[in-house]
């Protein structure tokens, strides 16, 4: 009767299918073959089917029905054919099984208020982003929905401060709680009671069948997890906020007969009638005014199983508790690390949110150290608001030059003691950063000589062209925006300007189009960052997710060419890229960029747009900039030295072994060591001439005498005919 659905778990914003002003017999065809995929920046993944089931002529007059007044009311929410919409009315309302027993209170209590604003809470949480919701289930016909949502919350709290990934077992909620229910509804805390009294079970151990009146058989299986209290949250806006920083909170809301056939945008419904059902409250988001809510209905509704409601609605929030289970370090440290970064010459700000899931927070206690190449310095962080047990913290870089790297991490404490560094090798593993600027080159700033419709395409439609995007849309959504991503009346690359309303008038067909840049003077620098906003749809047509969109580039004038990124997953929203390109290939006078975008296969709808394209780097400003390939050759009698430090395996710290990159002008005599904190000499990675161009000096991980070397911090040195230059380096084991 019931199958769990697929754990994979969404990106922001998920599009679904719309229902509105459609003849939704035609729809349901689309819908029963169309999977949406999960997207990611870099990658494609593959992605289950959606859990569609067929529906009648009368289900379809009803949802035909509702998206003729979401259009009438001017909604921002879409309705359609979902993974339940088969269901009768009765069989609908029968999965609403929320009864909130008359001694719960609604509110109880407030947590001591140790900051008077909220302003201090970030505009958007999302805890599928930051790694703490488990994958979306499926109640089948059972109204088990309170079991679901309690087993959710403490998936999550695993999740988050146990790193470990439960599946729980509802069935076994329902079979043993002391207070007989089970599919005709039930309660959260009974959940929580019993696996505070006997522990919780996993599916596997009492797998979900979704029927009633079953014996309880947990009596010789071993718990997987406990709970050990649980706290009502006052149901303001702010301390729903607040505790949803520390974990997901299991929550009520009242669910309207529409929302049975909800497939994405933001759902909102007038009424204040009482709780039916059970959720899991995972984030929010000020930008759209918005609640984000985990169902237990499939992934095959709404969102891939999850929906944005809209804030003081449907009384969702009610009746919410934040559940606590015996972590061993119950302390988290929130922050999105700065990486290299534009400063402008400006202090930065470093915000991090703490939170704590036992004992209250030690406020003094959080606090920033920071290596800005003389070791560790402690600075204090600023409490900006917050409560016993949450709080936002904030301090302030001094102003660092272009090309300053910079090393630090965060610590905070708990009033019993407990500590948390993130990240969490502290000192031995920290962040690491540069500072950067935005290279100008006048090619990025319009589309002044960019070339597309090469000799080697073959595209009938769709040409790349500079201005302003025109809006196009089917059945499914919208295929080509309606403005550049920095906003209306900027304009942007587009594969095809002028569409008309006709999705399919002016998309890429019959091939591949290219869009080239100029000769980008790169050949002084150091380093370089290629940052872009693409826009990308191939999935809405007759024949989706086939054909790639690829960003490449060229060092030497576009006679060979390797990929920078690449996706077959259209997305239809604009979205950021960020490419290391010095680590990809060589900067020189005669760099150039290209974007490709086919409609080669199969015939479908196909468009892009690039937007906001800029390099940035670490190199000085000071530095000239070569504005022809070739340039002058160096005066040997002035030896200049441009050197790169890269690590194999990503950003500092490297695991296990590393990589020092060397360019030189000419051939010099080169002396490349590695020096451990105290000073000792660890290893000679090279002694004698290297060539001009790009050297790499690749260490092992080990010392002079063969033996490992121990975790922490090194020092390269490297002395070439009176230049010195030393970087540090962080060793991971």
């Amino acid at each position: 009767m019931h199958r769990r659905a697929n754990n994979n778990l969404p990106g922001r914003n998920p599009q679904g299918i719309v229902g509105t002003g459609l003849a939704l017999a035609a729809v349901l065809a689309l819908l029963l073959v169309v999977a949406l995929p999960q997207l990611d920046r870099t990658r494609d993944e593959t992605v289950p089917e959606l859990e569609i089931q067929p529906v009648g002529s009368a289900t379809l007059t009803r949802i035909e029905a509702i998206a003729e007044r979401i259009t009438q009311d001017g909604l921002r929410w879409r309705a359609g054919v979902t993974g339940i919409s088969n269901l009768s009315p009765e069989e609908f309302q029968a999965l609403l099984g929320a009864r909130p027993p008359a001694d719960e209170p609604q509110v109880m209590g407030s947590p001591t208020p140790l900051g008077t604003s909220a302003d201090d809470l970030p505009a958007q949480w999302d805890w599928r982003e930051l790694g703490g919701v488990t994958g979306v289930r499926s109640q089948g016909r059972c109204g088990s929905c309170w079991a679901f949502s309690a087993a959710a919350a403490v998936e999550a709290l695993s999740l988050i401060y146990e790193d470990r990934e439960l599946d729980l077992s509802e069935q076994h909620a329902m079979d043993c709680n002391y207070d007989h229910y089970g599919c005709d509804g039930g309660w959260m805390t009974s959940a929580y009671r019993l696996w505070r009294l006997k522990g919780a079970l996993s599916e596997a151990q009492v797998p979900y069948t979704g029927e009633n009146d079953r014996p309880c058989t947990s009596g010789a299986l071993e718990p997987v997890s406990f709970v050990t209290t649980w706290t009502s949250i006052q149901g303001s806006r702010e301390a729903l906020k607040r505790a949803l920083t520390i974990a997901p909170l299991a929550v009520g809301i009242h669910i309207y007969p529409d929302f049975q056939h909800y497939r994405g945008g933001i759902y909102e419904h007038a009424g204040s009638d009482p709780i039916n059902h059970a959720v899991l409250l995972v984030g929010w988001d000020d930008e759209d005014g918005v609640w984000i809510l985990k169902n237990s209905w499939g992934t095959g509704w709404g969102e891939r199983g999850f929906a944005r409601v809209a804030y003081d609605c449907c009384r969702l929030g009610s009746y919410a508790h934040l559940v606590r289970i015996p972590a061993a370090v119950p302390l988290r440290i929130h922050h999105a690390s700065i990486g290299d970064t534009l400063a402008d010459g400006e202090p930065l700000a470093v915000t991090a949110y703490v939170s704590s899931l036992v004992a209250p927070l030690d406020p003094a206690s959080v606090r920033l150290y920071l290596d800005l190449g003389d070791g560790f310095e402690a600075v204090s962080m600023e409490r900006l608001g917050g409560d016993a047990q949450q709080g936002s913290y904030r301090t302030r870089l001094p102003a660092l030059p272009c090309g300053a790297r910079f090393r630090y991490y965060i610590e905070a404490r708990d009033q019993e003691g407990r500590r948390l560094t993130l990240p969490a090798a502290g000192e031995r593993g920290p962040f690491e950063a540069r500072i950067l600027r935005t290279l100008e080159l006048a090619a990025l700033a319009s589309g002044d000589g960019w070339e597309s419709a090469l000799p080697s395409d073959d595209a009938t439609a769709g040409i790349w062209e500079w201005g302003l995007p025109e809006a196009t849309q089917n059945a499914s959504g919208t295929i080509q925006p309606g403005e550049s991503h920095t906003g209306t009346g900027e304009a942007c690359f587009v594969t095809g300007l002028a569409a008309g309303e006709d999705a399919s008038r002016n998309d890429v067909d019959g091939g591949v189009t290219r869009l080239a840049s100029p000769r980008l003077p790169l050949g002084n620098l150091d380093d370089a960052i290629l940052r872009f906003w693409v826009w990308f749809s191939n999935h809405r047509g007759p024949a989706p997710w086939e054909d790639a969109f690829r960003a490449e580039a060229s060092s030497d004038d576009g006679a060979t060419w390797i990929t920078l990124y690449e996706t077959s997953r259209g997305f239809a929203e604009w979205r950021r890229v960020s490419v290391r390109l010095d680590s990809l290939l060589e900067l020189t006078g005669t760099f150039r960029l290209r974007f490709v975008v086919a409609d080669s296969l199969d015939d479908s709808l196909v468009e892009a747009a690039i937007g906001d394209i800029e390099i940035l780097t670490a190199t000085d400003a000071s530095s000239p900039v070569d504005d022809e390939p070739g340039g002058e050759e160096p005066d040997p009698e002035i030896p200049e030295i441009r050197e790169r430090l890269t690590l194999r395996s990503g950003p500092n710290p490297a695991v296990a072994e590393a990589e020092l990159t060397l360019a030189l002008p000419r051939t010099y005599e080169v002396c490349a060591q590695l020096f451990d904190s105290s000073g000792r000499l660890v290893r000679t990675l090279w002694s004698g001439p290297l060539p001009p161009g790009v050297n790499r000096l690749h260490w092992n991980g080990r010392c002079d005498d063969g033996q490992p070397a121990a975790a922490g911090r090194y020092w390269a040195r490297i002395s070439a005919e009176g230049h010195i230059l030393r970087r540090s380096l962080t060793l991971l084991r």
